[in-house]
């Protein structure tokens, strides 16, 4: 039982060192969302003249449709529970999404400018050490749950 005990709290070590790494993926994943979503939002505004909803509506992913609905709703709060983002860029985007709407054109497009440029910023940093980063937390996840099962038995 004792055995039992330490190989589960060692692989639980070790999966957590995978789900942080995952938790990372998914961050950057939804910053690169945002930005596609931004950028979109800013074509529609400029050519088509939409209104939000449509706009919203007429975005491509069908893999976050029930974000999406959220945004289609005015229910920003609710759409990003579901977005793994920094706090002070969620934030922003709250600001952002709350005003849209609310300028005439050309306000819009400047707000939107802007946005996508922080989007940029933010997805770049992301993307600059995505990679080391998911390595690191498994790696970190890994030697701990083997570290116990050593120290353990």
């Amino acid at each position: 039982m004792r055995i039992l005990g330490i190989l589960l709290l060692s692989g639980f070590f070790a999966a957590g060192g995978f789900a942080f790494g995952e938790l990372f993926r998914q961050r950057y994943k939804d910053t690169k969302f945002l930005l596609s979503l931004c950028i979109h939002l800013s074509r529609e505004i400029s050519y088509s003249g939409k209104n939000l909803k449509s706009c919203f509506s007429s975005y491509p992913d069908s893999k976050r449709a029930e974000c999406l609905a959220f945004f289609q709703k005015r229910e920003f709060e609710h759409a990003f529970k579901g977005l793994h983002i920094e706090r002070s860029l969620k934030e922003e985007l709250l600001l952002f999404f709350r005003t849209l709407g609310s300028g005439d054109k050309e306000q819009e497009e400047q707000r939107c400018r802007r946005m996508i440029a922080l989007l940029e910023q933010e997805e770049s940093k992301l993307c600059s050490g995505i990679k080391e980063q998911i390595r690191v937390a498994r790696t970190v996840g890994v030697c701990i749950g083997g570290v116990l099962l050593l120290l353990l038995l």
